[in-house]
């Protein structure tokens, strides 16, 4: 079997045994190959965070077109399963955390009652291209996150002979586009945050503003993660709500496992709170729903109300806690801190997803620019 294209223009593109691989500039890579009997470039359905995993994609593809070349049986011909009966079982087979188990079950509901009666391997990318047109108009983000379930199925249903192909060929209809820009605050908010929120819970927009921890990082909290005298908080588990309350269990990803610094001029605000606070003991909770109690606090009423009173007071009624961490991350990446640096200490696998925070930091630099501009008034032109 022949070798596919080269870089297609890119300085990037990596030529391989079989196929070619390249850095995408969102930092992803690309995997894709020129097929032996159509020539037609087939690319892989998704982008890979690392070489290594699109490699191994060219490397299955190129022995699934050795098999089909040889002549061996494609299960996919005779196979009469379902794409709901196979959907359900391959979303019971999966180990997802709880909130990641609810998002999917809600996503497939909508993929189930559209195409799940017809037979798996029947489904043509024809179809999955006329079903994405009319999927979850003015929802874009909802759009992209069922369409990549649908993807994800297939993808496991490919490598497992039980498809010829992967239907859902709709270029970038798998990503999903930001329908509201990131809300960046300025220290002089996050201060009057912390100020209008109850004293017990202010901490807890400190933490996320200054360090970029999640809300359910926070929540998990304990006495024992926090070193004060080494000015930093680790990162070792993480609360998700599920539908017996909340759950304790790993942080989001396996780089959300981390040891944050704490910003010199925050210490003394976490010092503060922990001895106002928080109960004696390594397993002391920092933010529990009760005083000094071991309940876990969550979105409801015990800090939505309190939250929701605090931005209306410091001028931010749609602010979403959430933002506070993409403040930190921003104002990380303002004071200079690498990809790579930024990575860890928002505890993303990939580098790529730490872009938009560089980027976010650059349009507040143009704009600062620009300002010095006004400031400056008419003195460059006399």
């Amino acid at each position: 079997m022949g070798r596919g294209e080269g870089s297609g223009g890119n300085s990037r593109g990596r030529r391989e045994s079989f196929g070619n691989v390249r850095q995408l500039p969102s930092g992803r890579y690309q995997a894709r190959y020129t097929h032996p009997r159509t020539k037609a470039t087939v690319k892989a359905p998704t982008t890979f965070t690392g070489i290594t995993a699109a490699r191994a994609w060219l490397r299955r593809e190129a022995v699934r077109l050795e098999s089909e070349a040889a002549g061996a049986p494609v299960a996919a011909a005779r196979s009469k399963v379902t794409l709901a009966e196979y959907g359900t079982k391959w979303l019971e087979r999966r180990d997802h955390r709880p909130t990641t188990r609810r998002t999917y079950a809600g996503l497939w509901r909508t993929i189930d009652a559209d195409l799940g009666r017809r037979r798996l391997s029947d489904i043509t990318p024809a179809d999955v291209s006329e079903w994405h047109s009319t999927l979850h108009p003015g929802r874009p983000t909802a759009r992209a996150h069922t369409y990549a379930l649908l993807r994800s199925i297939y993808g496991t249903a490919l490598r497992e002979r039980l498809v010829s192909e992967n239907p859902c060929t709709v270029e970038g209809a798998g990503i999903a586009r930001r329908d509201r820009e990131i809300a960046i605050v300025s220290p002089a908010q996050i201060a009057d945050l912390e100020a209008s929120m109850p004293p017990r819970f202010a901490a807890m927009v400190t933490l996320a503003a200054w360090c970029g921890l999640r809300f359910g990082e926070i929540v998990e909290l304990r006495r024992g993660d926090v070193d004060l005298d080494g000015g930093t908080v680790s990162v070792v588990r993480s609360a998700t709500r599920a539908a017996g309350g909340m759950v304790v269990g790993p942080p989001k990803t396996k780089a959300g496992r981390r040891v944050v610094a704490i910003p010199p001029h925050v210490v003394p605000k976490i010092r503060a709170h922990i001895e106002s606070h928080v109960a004696e003991g390594r397993d002391a909770m920092l933010f529990p729903l009760s005083p000094g109690g071991a309940t876990h606090l969550d979105h409801g009423s015990s800090f939505g109300y309190p939250w929701r009173k605090a931005r209306a007071a410091a001028g931010l009624p749609d602010l979403r806690f959430h933002d506070l961490r993409h403040t930190a991350l921003t104002m990380a990446a303002q004071a200079g801190a690498t990809t790579a640096e930024l990575a860890r200490r928002a505890g993303h696998s990939s580098l790529a997803a730490v872009a938009i925070y560089q980027h976010a930091a650059a349009e507040r630099d143009r704009e600062l620019a620009a300002r010095l501009s006004v400031m400056a008034g008419g003195a460059g032109s006399a």
